[in-house]
């Protein structure tokens, strides 16, 4: 018996990565901090493109030909794909999926019906054990010998310490909670504030303007988390404001550069449209929140004003700016 659990305890862990794109620094960052730091498990992983497969393989990873066989066998998933992509995730998985796998999720976007990537990725699957990855952590600094802060959220503790296990050695600070609404939420609309800020600085407002800009998205992510449970505390810890002030992750300087080269656009009347990618997660969440914010009667004129200069031609500038003249209702934050 003591043979048999030395060798249970002593094997290679299977881990599967799904994606390798532009969205997957978060968890991606975090896995190869790990490998780096000689952590042991086995890698396998499954990406679209070309350049998600190469991102995948100098991760370490065996690049496999489909989602149903990378997650087949693996302890622990982690899927780096944009929120929209999620339900296509979990379809393709559904063959090899296994109810006590512990799935790790670095989305930063919400679905149709504003649903939260957990609830995406739990109503389509046998899947249960769920975390989220949030904060700053940051692709370039793994490997670096710099410390990566994230925080991991998830209503299961094992699910929680099965993360803590798969970095364990590598220099990574984890925080973490069981408010994966929290953390979800933060991270779907503070791409949404990147959006706007971009917008501000194309169109030529200050830093101080565009600074008051994340603070109406962090309130507006409070309203919206007061209205789904999630606890006040996390938008003011390393998923909220924690996410905001280090420095900016790839998907904050996407969607801020697509703010900005929008904002020039309308500015010096281009002849060409700018192309917003249909997965562009703030867009999406400003859109399925201005919904929510209407039947959930939540406050959101950040978001309001977003939708308005994408998808209805309104003045950056002046739409912007009538959003900071409004009230900052901190009596009722």
């Amino acid at each position: 018996m003591t043979t048999t659990n030395a060798t249970s305890m002593a094997r290679t862990r299977r881990v599967a990565i799904l994606g390798g794109g532009r969205l997957a620094y978060g968890a991606l960052g975090m896995v190869r901090a790990a490998v780096a730091a000689g952590s042991r498990f086995s890698l396998q992983g499954f990406g679209r493109s070309a350049a998600a497969r190469a991102v995948l393989r100098d991760g370490g990873a065996v690049v496999v030909d489909s989602i149903a066989a990378a997650v087949d066998g693996a302890d622990l998933v982690v899927v780096c794909v944009p929120a929209l992509a999620l339900h296509d995730v979990v379809a393709e998985a559904a063959a090899t999926a296994t109810g006590d796998q512990v799935v790790l999720h670095a989305a930063r976007g919400v679905g149709a019906g504003f649903a939260l990537p957990h609830q995406v990725l739990r109503g389509g699957s046998c899947w249960k054990k769920i975390v989220v990855i949030g904060g700053p952590i940051y692709l370039d600094d793994a490997g670096s010998g710099r410390i990566l802060n994230a925080a991991i959220a998830s209503r299961f503790d094992e699910a929680l310490t099965a993360v803590r296990g798969l970095v364990k050695g590598a220099p990574i600070r984890l925080s973490a909670t069981h408010d994966i609404v929290g953390v979800e939420l933060w991270g779907a609309l503070s791409n949404v504030g990147h959006l706007a800020t971009g917008l501000a600085a194309g169109a030529g407002l200050s830093e101080t303007d565009q600074g008051l800009l994340h603070v109406r998205a962090l309130l507006e992510a409070g309203r919206f988390g007061r209205a789904l449970g999630a606890e006040p505390a996390t938008f003011s810890g390393l998923a909220g404001v924690g996410d905001l002030i280090p420095r900016r992750v790839s998907s904050q300087k996407m969607h801020r550069d697509v703010g900005f080269a929008i904002a020039t656009h309308a500015t010096t009347g281009g002849d060409t449209d700018v192309d917003i990618p249909v997965d562009l997660e703030g867009a999406v969440t400003a859109r399925e929140g201005v919904a929510f914010a209407r039947r959930q009667q939540v406050d959101a004129p950040l978001m309001r004003a977003v939708v308005a200069i994408l998808d209805e031609g309104a003045s950056v500038g002046s739409t912007l700016r009538e959003v900071l003249d409004t009230d900052l209702g901190l009596q009722a934050a």
